[in-house]
């Protein structure tokens, strides 16, 4: 049924920059055993993707080198699982190969997607919700009344993570550098919004929160914001660091960690094993999808750029000052025809 059919796929010919992403036909995917072929209408983009992209991160062992880790579009081939019928429109992560018209998907790390989101909105949330249930649910047991650091507020992972926070009942603060951000960041459900180095914005001094006190905070920095996190927390409080984007060296006082008892966590997805990843997704999304139906949880789109304009595309998402999802758009009326005929 494979042989011979071709697909457009983002290539990364050279490089390092944006300048080394060429679309160019490649083989379309043979799905492994218990895999199902999804036509691709959306992706989101990803820090990773760019680390991969300049050769800093290689793909794991087994997953396509192609970019692309979230996927949003409609089942083309019979789901070994019996879960989704051909046709059905699913988000998804995968572990690689989502810059193409045509991915390989694990069945368990789909979702459907609820009936008023788009294929660009869903693009944008596998990722973030599977991320926000394994750290503020399964390891920081987020509950009523507790208090909430989420650095990057206005990212793609950050924004759902302000909603989910909300919705557990925690009090929610959220950093951010620019303050044209603060009014958003607040819609979103964060209660105060202050700088990265924990100032208050000028305006905000009266409304914010001080920046000590907090029983969990989640971070993307890494290096830089590790001793000022730890001075920030309360007694057997737990830092979960899940970035790096700032840098991975420097040196901290562990005194902190010692005498108020902290849990300090390191976590990262896209290596975790597969049985564990399935596990994490299946809480995630049966925990999360029905809020996103209700409207509870929404995703939250920066922009959209055509499947051509992944440069552009990778460029927004390098220099910053982005709020919410980078996606990927493909339109089907020009996806290759032969390919998908191949699955009618």
């Amino acid at each position: 049924m494979l042989e011979g059919a071709e697909m457009r796929a983002v290539r990364v010919l050279g490089g390092p920059g944006s300048a080394a992403l060429r679309v160019r036909p490649w083989p379309v995917p043979s799905p492994r055993a218990g895999e199902m072929l999804v036509a691709v209408r959306a992706s989101g983009l990803n820090h990773a993707d760019l680390y991969q992209r300049d050769g800093e991160w290689p793909a794991p062992e087994g997953a396509p080198d192609t970019l692309g880790v979230e996927i949003a579009g409609t089942v083309i081939s019979a789901d070994p699982t019996g879960r989704f019928a051909k046709g059905a429109r699913v988000m998804a992560l995968v572990d690689g190969g989502g810059y193409a018209e045509i991915a390989a998907v694990d069945p368990a790390l789909a979702a459907e997607i609820p009936p008023h989101i788009t294929f660009q909105e869903a693009a944008a949330l596998p990722e973030a919700l599977i991320v926000a249930h394994g750290n503020l649910v399964d390891i920081g047991a987020v509950e009523a009344g507790m208090r909430v650091l989420i650095h990057g507020g206005a990212s793609g992972m950050g924004s759902v993570m302000i909603q989910v926070a909300r919705d557990l009942g925690a009090e929610v603060v959220a950093t951010t550098s620019d303050p044209a951000k603060i009014d958003r960041l607040k819609a979103l459900g964060a209660h105060h919004v202050v700088g990265r180095d924990g100032a208050a914005f000028p305006g905000e001094a009266g409304g914010a929160a001080p920046i000590t006190g907090f029983d969990l905070i989640v971070d993307m920095a890494g290096a830089p914001t590790l001793s000022a996190n730890l001075e920030r927390l309360n007694h057997r409080g737990t830092l979960i660091l899940m970035g790096i984007m700032g840098g991975t060296i420097g040196s901290v006082d562990v005194d902190p960690i010692i005498l108020k008892r902290l849990t300090v966590r390191g976590t990262i997805l896209r290596s975790l094993p597969s049985a564990e990843k399935r596990a994490l997704a299946a809480r995630a999304f049966a925990r999360w999808i029905g809020r996103v139906a209700a409207g509870a949880i929404r995703p939250v789109i920066d922009s959209i750029h055509p499947f051509e304009a992944v440069r552009a595309a990778h460029d927004r998402l390098e220099q910053g000052g982005h709020f919410g999802k980078i996606v990927l758009a493909l339109d089907p009326e020009s996806t290759n025809r032969n390919a998908l005929r191949e699955f009618a």
